[in-house]
């Protein structure tokens, strides 16, 4: 597998109507975040907090659900191989909101 880092930048959105906003501060990726889940919170310490995972991002892209653009929660990359996250509740993206 290539070694070299990955830049993955998070997509931009608006925030869903009605949800709320958590800022933290991620140490392995030495920036802030901002999550508007407690799913992709709960899943983001998860993640933060296991020594394995190498690097990630949050809503690193979209990706086609049952025929609906959704939102990835997580890309994560491990020693040997890399994921995309999809939570079980999904943001999805309508022509609005981008």
């Amino acid at each position: 597998m290539n070694d070299s880092l990955r830049s993955v930048e998070p997509i931009a959105f608006a925030r869903p109507r009605g949800a709320h906003r958590f800022d933290a501060f991620s140490l392995k990726l030495q920036r802030r975040l901002t999550l508007y889940r407690r799913s992709a919170l709960e899943a983001w310490l998860m993640i933060e907090s296991d020594p394995v995972v190498h690097s990630f991002c949050e809503r690193p892209g979209l990706v086609r659900l049952d025929g609906q653009r959704c939102v990835a929660d997580f890309w994560v990359r491990f020693a040997d191989c890399e994921e995309l996250v999809v939570l079980s509740d999904p943001v999805v993206m309508t022509d609005a909101r981008h």
